[in-house]
């Protein structure tokens, strides 16, 4: 028979758990960066959708409606952050962390949608400028202001440098000592061994296996609990006095910052054809509108090349993304390296069952079977996975459910 012993040991207590996480509060550097980059987007799209609108300007129309898309774009980054905060529920375990994930990803799908629109405008657009270029008869044949391109280009620019600012000292790479991102608070618990053999009685004599639950923050404390499935999810902070956790909305703002990177590098790229095609046009046909010039060609070529540049600047977020979302072992840890580590514990003899993966970022979880020998007595049990928690720490691991095999029989704090 395979039994399981539920209980959670706080001072002198022993008594049964089973409680979703408390909230955590939301991270403050961003969500303000957040909320502030909304609003200023807002403002400058109505800016810009006035003026393009007074002054007939295609352009600027089109720029106020990449404007509401970048609205959208941190919207979703905003919506994400906050969700990320709340409890966890009989649902959703660990918490709404992933949220922060999926908001990444929708925030790259949005990147990437703008600059393949632009790259597909940007071939049609070569198409029809090297036609008439090589025809100065044919008609239908649109002028390029330069001048008007320059000037929105720009504009766009110092407002995209603008935003950039606004997310990067806003917290887009803050380095945060923030709780783990699991929805719930920090609770300290200091178990003592005399406590715990005070209540081993109430451990069950028909035990052969035990699964021992701990947060690899255990530091020099002896903080351990032995819990089912229905433990409490706690968050004890590391020894060095900093706590793992999940990302605190960096992913988010990573991916902001590369939506604003992106939207500067176009900005960009247009100043450039800009400037190509104003001084060239002029010098060629003595005015800088021109429709039947090659010069134009400079506008889509730019476009094409900088709205590659966006989709590959974001190729590492989005498999960061992915690899979250498949559940795949962390790229910062060694499944090679864990498995030797916890091999190289006492009496630890073979690893069954050993499973990596992340919750969001910077929050990295473990569960294994240890079987072992010569661990006779629960207190032997508990320095065994005191043992294997701080190596998972070590390793980048914030949370390891551990289960010790072939312990025949636990009774009074002994082996029988």
């Amino acid at each position: 028979m395979e039994g399981y012993v539920h209980s959670s040991m706080r001072s002198n207590d022993v008594h049964c758990v089973m409680a979703p996480h408390t909230p955590r509060a939301v991270e403050d550097k961003p969500r303000r960066a957040l909320i502030r980059a909304v609003i200023f987007c807002m403002i400058m799209m109505c800016v810009e959708g006035i003026c393009g609108f007074i002054a007939n300007s295609l352009a600027v129309l089109s720029d106020a409606v990449h404007m509401l898309a970048d609205v959208f774009a941190l919207s979703i980054s905003l919506f994400a952050v906050y969700a990320s905060s709340w409890s966890a529920t009989t649902i959703t375990t660990y918490g709404w962390g992933r949220v922060e994930v999926v908001g990444a990803l929708c925030s790259i799908l949005t990147t990437w949608g703008l600059a393949g629109w632009i790259v597909f405008g940007a071939i049609k657009r070569t198409i029809i400028i090297l036609l008439c270029a090589s025809n100065k008869n044919r008609k239908n044949c649109d002028e390029i202001d330069a001048e008007l391109i320059f000037v929105v280009g720009v504009f766009g620019l110092l407002m995209n440098v603008v935003l950039a600012i606004i997310l990067r000292f806003g917290g887009a790479h803050g380095h945060s000592h923030g709780l783990l991102h699991s929805g719930a608070d920090v609770h300290e618990h200091h178990h003592s061994l005399d406590a715990l053999h005070d209540h081993s009685h109430e451990i069950s004599q028909d035990i052969e296996s035990v699964v021992i639950e701990t947060e690899c923050g255990i530091g020099n404390s002896s903080h351990f609990q032995l819990v089912t499935s229905h433990s409490e999810f706690v968050n004890p902070p590391l020894g060095d006095g900093h706590s793992y956790h999940c990302g605190s909305g960096s992913m988010n703002l990573r991916a902001a910052m590369l939506h604003v990177f992106g939207d500067c590098i176009q900005a960009f790229g247009v100043v450039v054809a800009a400037s190509i095609i104003w001084f060239g046009n002029l010098k060629t046909q003595g005015s800088a509108k021109s429709a039947n010039s090659y010069y134009n060609l400079a506008d889509p070529f730019f476009s094409f090349l900088f709205g590659l540049i966006t989709i590959y600047t974001t190729r590492d977020l989005f498999k960061e993304v992915v690899s979250v979302l498949l559940e795949e072992v962390p790229a910062s840890v060694s499944y090679d390296g864990v498995r030797d580590a916890l091999l190289g514990v006492e009496n630890v003899e073979r690893i069954d069952d050993l499973h990596m993966w992340s919750v969001g970022p910077n929050f990295h979880l473990l569960s294994a079977h240890l079987t072992v020998a010569g661990c006779s007595t629960i207190r032997e049990a508990k320095e065994l996975v005191e043992e294997a928690a701080m190596r998972c720490k070590r390793l980048g691991l914030a949370h390891a459910t551990i289960q010790l095999n072939h312990v025949s029989r636990i009774e009074n704090g002994t082996t029988t």
